[in-house]
Order: structure tokens, then sequence, then C-alpha cells
């Protein structure tokens, strides 16, 4: 080439500079594209990376050290001694320690530590870190990468503090607990499960056989396919407190309540199922025992309600022969002594003495008459068999308001509709004397209201009083014999008894029974 260059050479040199020129703007743009989009990376990632020149103790963080450590990049260490300040006191030991094994060992280090921010925050850092060395095998660079895991360690944590938690739990709970994964396979249980059984064996379902279960009613076997979890895992079916009887492993039979509930993605997805146990042996024993003692206490109470209706019977029977007895036979004896001794008077008109003296012992006897009906009237009313129900309240209300000044009001039914057997129509006025006993004694009443009446295959007896009323204690009280009596003579027909105050005060008294029922004996 000459020394002074043509005008093309001068051209071409000219264009083959400004291609070089093109070509190194590219390059760098490139270049900082790349370092763009690694920073970006970083900092989406908290990954930063480090460059530390041992032999000049110069150290040389990415961008994203700086946030993780909370510094401005005029701020960052400069030093390994620097850096090792922003460590927690507590972990600079860990740190020191995998560095010199990475400087003399040549061992490679990861490591997770702490470090202290200048706000006093505490966080969490992954590092790793690897020495190049010189051709004298003497180490001159060490290069690294510093992650922020402050939060997925601490996740991490929550993790196991809950696994440990649940744990525990499980530990501690009194019933059995076994998890069951989405292969229907038993993946893990707690004591309390493995003390029910007697053992455990963690199989899936299609080798349930080992386990051997009954339905207590049937007593039939429980097939594979037939326990709760087996239903729960294949089927989606919750199941709670389902008592079998089962056989564990060391042979002994138990009563447990089994229940399980399937594990359901949000997508309706079975992934597994949780199986709840409980060892029910002495309660269901218990609870047959006491089945059988209501049974032997309903069967006592059945026999005692029979025993005291024949006893009833009875009385009224004995009070009905001893009534006949009485007005047969003692009241027609005085009756007939009474004309005896008039026809003395007869006889001999002429002793008036002798009159006087017959006259004052006929006075007697019809004293004595008079006592034998009423005495024959308490034991039972002749009303009552001969003209039934209705009558027998009829006559019983103006004796009750001579003996008490409290006025009655009757409500009964006269065209004959009340059809009933002698022996309720007894049980219902034994009923009603001692309702109006009650009044008579307690009450303190003025006014005293009777009402019977059929309604729907039901009669209704009603009576209501305006006294001072009743308390619930006393109409539950042990010693309201009273009451007791009449609450046991209703429920022998089948019946109903309500006594409570009425709202304008009060008390009533409402007895329904059932027509044409029949008292037992």
């Amino acid at each position: 080439m000459s020394e002074n260059p043509t005008r093309e050479q001068l051209l071409e040199l000219n264009e083959a500079l400004r291609r070089e020129i093109d070509e190194r703007k590219r390059i760098e743009q490139s270049l900082k594209q790349s370092e763009e989009r690694l920073a970006t990376a970083q900092r989406i990632a908290h990954f930063g990376n480090w460059d530390w020149n041992i032999v000049t103790n110069e150290l040389a963080w990415s961008d994203e050290i700086y946030r993780i450590f909370g510094l401005e990049s005029n701020d960052s260490p400069t030093t390994y001694e620097a850096f090792l300040a922003a460590v927690h006191p507590d972990d600079r030991d860990l740190v020191k320690e995998s560095v010199r094994r990475a400087l003399e060992e040549q061992v490679p280090y990861h490591i997770d530590h702490r470090i202290v921010r200048p706000s006093g925050e505490v966080r969490i850092v992954h590092e790793h870190a690897e020495v190049t060395r010189d051709e004298g095998d003497r180490p001159v660079r060490m290069i690294g990468t510093v992650q922020d895991v402050t939060d997925s360690r601490q996740a991490e944590e929550l993790v196991r503090n809950s696994e440990q938690l649940l744990r525990n739990i499980l530990e501690a709970l009194p019933v059995g607990v076994w998890l069951l994964d989405e292969t229907a396979s038993i993946v893990s249980g707690n004591p309390a499960g493995e003390k029910i059984w007697g053992g455990a064996k963690y199989v899936n379902i299609r080798q349930f056989e080992c386990y051997k279960g009954w339905w207590p009613d049937s007593g039939k076997q429980l097939e594979p396919h037939e326990w709760s979890a087996a239903r729960a895992i294949t089927k989606g079916e919750t199941v709670l407190s389902e008592v079998v009887e089962i056989e564990a492993f060391d042979g002994r039979r138990k009563t447990i309540s089994n229940s399980a509930v399937p594990l359901i993605t949000r997508d309706g997805r079975i992934r597994g199922a949780i199986v709840v146990a409980e060892d029910i042996t002495e309660r269901a024993s218990f609870q047959k025992a006491l089945r059988y003692s209501n049974r032997l206490l309903e069967s006592s109470r059945s026999e005692l309600r029979r025993l005291s209706a024949h006893a009833d019977y009875r009385v009224e029977e004995e009070r009905r022969l001893i009534a006949q007895e009485l007005h047969d036979q003692l009241g027609q004896g005085l009756i007939a002594s009474k004309i005896a001794l008039h026809m003395l008077t007869l006889d001999k008109p002429e002793h008036q003495r002798l009159r006087d003296q017959i006259a004052q012992v006929v006075s007697l006897i019809d004293q004595t008459i008079q006592s034998v009906k009423r005495i024959a009237l308490g034991l039972r009313p002749f009303v009552l068999d001969h003209l039934g129900l209705v009558a027998a309240i009829e006559s019983e209300l103006p004796k009750f308001e001579e003996k008490t000044g409290i006025s009655t009001v009757s409500y009964l039914p006269q065209d004959g509709s009340v059809q009933l057997t002698p022996d309720v129509s007894m049980t219902l006025f034994r009923i009603f004397e001692e309702a109006l006993s009650n009044v008579r004694k307690h009450a303190r009443a003025t006014q005293l209201i009777v009402r019977l009446e059929s309604e729907a295959g039901r009669l209704l007896l009603e009576i209501h009083d305006n006294g001072q009323g009743i308390d619930d204690e006393q109409i539950l009280a042990p010693e309201s014999l009273g009451i007791a009596g009449m609450r046991e003579r209703v429920n022998r027909l089948g019946g109903d008894l309500c006594i409570e105050n009425n709202d304008c005060g009060g008390t009533s008294v409402v007895v329904s029974v059932p027509l044409n029922e029949k008292v037992p004996q």
C-alpha cells in the first residue's frame, strides 16, 4: 500500500471502522440487556451474586445483594471483614468455618445463615460459594451467590410446627385416628388407634379382610368394602358414629364407634380420608345393661300398674259389697226395729213413760239409719251404679256447695250421649272426687265450674276453680299423693291429665280419656 492512501482506500477504512463501531454498540446493547434481564431475574428470585478478590480483599456485589442486605450501593461492604459484620453474631462462626474449609480444603459450601439489616431486621439467606486458584494452587478468587429465603424458611418452619402440633394432638387424642391416601391405603395412625386394635396393619382397603368386624344388629361380618374407611375413600361418603363389633389383632372382642370423612379437592377429586374410631366397649356394655334394667323397670311398672288397678278394683268391689250389706242388712234391720218399737206403743197406750222411751229409741234408730245411708253412699254412690257418671256428678255438686260454701256451675250432657262402662265411670268419678277434695282443702276458691263432654272419640272432664292457683312444684311433689293417684288412674284409662293455673287465676284440672276404654283388672 502506498504511503498516501487513495480516496477509495479511505472510504473502505471508514466503512470498516463504522461497521466495527456498530458491532461494538450492538454488543454493548446486548450486554446491557442481558445485565438488565439478569438483574430483573435476580430481583424476582431475591437472588444475587458476589465476587471476592482474595488477593486484594475487594468484594463486589450485584444490585440484588444490596437489596437483600438493606444497603445502598455506596454502603456495600468492600471487604470480607465488612461482610462478616452484617452476618448475625450467632451465625458468624458457621460462615467463617465454611469459608476456611473452602479456602484450605477446597470444599464448596452451601449454607443458610442470618443477616442483620441496618434497620435491625433479621433475614435468612442461602449462600453458595466456590474458590478459584492460581497455577500455584493458591486461592485467588471466591465467587458465590446469595438468595433471600426468609419467607420460604419461615413457611417451612410453620409447616414443621403444624406437623409437629398435629402429631402431638394425634398422640394425645383418646380416640383412634387413621389417614388414608388417594390410593386407599392406610398411611399413618396414632397410638390410641393401635391400642384399640392391639396393633396396626397399614394396608390397602383391598386387604381389609385382616380387619375383622361384625354388624351388632345382624351379627353379619363386614366385607372389606363395607368399612366406613372404604366407603369414604371410594364413594366420598361421610360416615358418623357407626357402631361395629370387632376382634382386635390380640384376639379381644370390642365395640367401637367408627366415623370416616373423605378429603375432597376443589375439583371434586377424592385425595384421601380421615377415619376416627372410639372404643365404646364399656359404654356399650353399660347401655346394654341399662336397656335390660329399663325393660325390667318397665315390666315392674306395668306389673305395679296392674296390681294397683286390681287393688282399686278389689277396693271398689269391697266398698260395693259393704255398702250393699249396710243398706240391705243393717239398714233394713234398723227399719224393722223401728217398726217393732212403734207397734209396742200401740199395744200399751196407757204407759206414757214407756211410749216416751220408745220414741227416744226410735229417734236414735232414725239417726243411725241416716248414718248408715251416708256411710253407704260414701263407700259406693248408688246413683253412679244405677244412673251413670253424669247423674253422680250432678248429685255430688249440691253436697259440695253445702259443705264448702263454694258455688258450682256445671255443663253436663243430658242426652245420654256419654256411654261408659261401670269401671270407667267409677274411675272418672274417683278422679272427680279427688279434684273436689283438693279444691276444698287448698284452693280458697269461691266458685267451681265442672264440664263434661265428648269430642273426637275422647271424653273431656274439666274442673276449674277461681282460687289461689297451684305451684308447679306441688304438681310434681312426691308427697302429692292425691295428684299421683289421679295421674295413675288416668294412665290406666290410656288418657292424659293436665293440671295448670288459669290465665285469670285459679287452677284447672283437665282429664282426657278415649271413649269405650276398660280399666285393666
